[in-house]
């Protein structure tokens, strides 16, 4: 009898194991799963910010209503991005949400060709400030959405896109800034009429 309660003991915590590593997997591909297709529909958006320059004299939209200025241009990006939701402006792990991003206050109504640095400079960002929501890092999420590996994605002037960790402060919140890659602004730079590059005025 006692044999037989080690053999079963034996079993049991193999089953365990195994469950554990079976569990970790099946996070670890949610969790892919979710950032590929966050990552997706921040690269929609941005691409559909570009074309709705492009065909608005290279003007990006007003800031209090880029939302509903990307809708029509939306379903014309989707296709280029595979693993793009339909409902774009949500996040997949958002919870009752209208959007789950937010356009980069600084740049509402800004000129594209007026603009340097543009690959360094936010223009969408997560947020869980809803429709039309426009900001700075201060609309970010208090902490990294859950799947997101400790990070958010970006969507930059130029039309590139990128995924930045953040890290935690001393008092144990979420630094809501880029802990990693390259350097990011939320101002963006302009020319003046002698080509030399100045800030942006506030909005």
């Amino acid at each position: 009898m006692r044999r037989y309660g080690c053999v079963i003991a034996v079993l049991l915590s193999f089953s365990i194991y195994v469950g554990s590593i079976a569990y970790q997997m099946r996070i670890r591909k949610t969790t892919y799963a979710t950032r590929a297709q966050c990552a997706a529909n921040m690269k929609v958006l941005t691409r559909a910010m570009l074309l709705y320059g492009a065909e608005n004299d290279q003007m990006l939209p007003p800031a209090d209503r880029w939302c509903d200025a990307l809708t029509p241009y939306v379903d014309r990006c989707v296709s280029v991005c595979p693993n793009a939701d339909r409902d774009v402006f949500v996040c997949p792990t958002g919870i009752n949400q209208t959007c789950g991003y937010a356009f980069s206050r600084s740049l509402g109504s800004m000129s594209l060709e007026g603009m340097t640095e543009r690959a360094n400079t936010v223009m969408i960002f997560e947020s869980d400030a809803g429709w039309n929501a426009a900001g700075d890092q201060s609309i970010m999420p208090n902490a990294p959405r859950r799947f997101h590996l400790d990070g958010d994605g970006y969507g930059f002037a130029d039309g590139s896109w990128c995924w930045k960790s953040r890290k935690r402060v001393p008092d144990g919140t979420w630094a809501k800034e880029p802990h990693t890659g390259r350097r990011v602004t939320w101002e963006p730079v302009l020319k003046d009429s002698e080509g030399e590059q100045t800030a942006a005025p506030d909005p």
